[in-house]
This record gives C-alpha cells, sequence and structure tokens, in this order.
C-alpha cells in the first residue's frame, strides 16, 4: 500500500485498493510521481512512501486516513474528504442554526450537493451569490424591508 505523508501537519492518506489501480492512478504511472504530492489538508509538499519502509513510531504520530485510490486522488485535487463532503441541506441548516443564518438554494437531486442561491442573515438581510470563474459572487445585499421606515433604504 503507497502512504501519502505530509511531515508539515502529520496528515497521511493510505491508498488502499486494487495494485494496478492504485499504481497507475496514485503511483508511479501517476503524474503525481515522484514529487508532485501536496497535502490535502494544509497544502503542503508531500511525499508518497511504501508502507513497509514507515516506521511503526511514525505512522502512530500521523493523523492517518483510508482511502480508496479514486477517494485519494478527490482529496489530492481538493474536493476534501468523503466525510467532508455531506452536503446535504440538513447538514447545512444543522451547521448554520447555530449563526442564526438562513441558507436558501436547492439540493442536488440525489447527491450530496446543495445549490446556494442566497443566505439570510439575523436581521433578515439576504446575500445572494452567484457563480464566476473566480469563485462564488456576491451580486446583491438586500436589507430587509421595514413597513415603519421611510423609502430611503
Amino acid at each position: 500500500m503507497l502512504v501519502i505523508v505530509c511531515r508539515q501537519c502529520l496528515h497521511a492518506i493510505r491508498v488502499m485498493g486494487d495494485p494496478s489501480e492504485v499504481g497507475s492512478i496514485l503511483g508511479e504511472g501517476s503524474p503525481f510521481w515522484p514529487n508532485g504530492y501536496i497535502c490535502f489538508s494544509c497544502g503542503a509538499a508531500a511525499e508518497i512512501l511504501l508502507e513497509p519502509e514507515i516506521d511503526a513510531a511514525v505512522v502512530a504520530t500521523l493523523n492517518m486516513y483510508n482511502l480508496s485510490p479514486v477517494e485519494a486522488l478527490a482529496a489530492l485535487h481538493g474536493l476534501g474528504m468523503p466525510h467532508e463532503r455531506n452536503c446535504y441541506k440538513e447538514e447545512l441548516d444543522r451547521i448554520f442554526a447555530e449563526y442564526e443564518i438562513k441558507l436558501h438554494g436547492r439540493q442536488h437531486r440525489e447527491q450530496a450537493r446543495y445549490y446556494l442561491d442566497s443566505i439570510e442573515l439575523k436581521d433578515g438581510t439576504r446575500v445572494f451569490f452567484a457563480p464566476s470563474p473566480h469563485g462564488a459572487c456576491i451580486y446583491r445585499i438586500a436589507k430587509p424591508h421595514r413597513y415603519s421606515e421611510n423609502g430611503n433604504q
């Protein structure tokens, strides 16, 4: 098994699966080989090792994640770890409720993706988002309408 180790933050990915798949996706047959690995957690340069080459004492100090070759490839490309990709509305509502923020958008059918249109802050202000080539773009901030105030908002 291959292990991708970051000496900066001590995170590691143990890539488990069919040896030919592991080798072609992340090993000698991959574009990462031999020194193109980046840590999924901190972005520092990481290195690839064969598991038998790593001292057991060193393994004990690592935050080790066991992933399939495809999951490891996704993590190395910035898509996160499998447990970080739970983006269902229920989970998002739970997270944002602590900050009294409401999400407005829609859940992608049968996938752990949520398309965000706007967020609503505690005071009723809505911040609207749209996609752009550079990331999410905030294009409008709408203050809540109050009938008691004059129309100067």
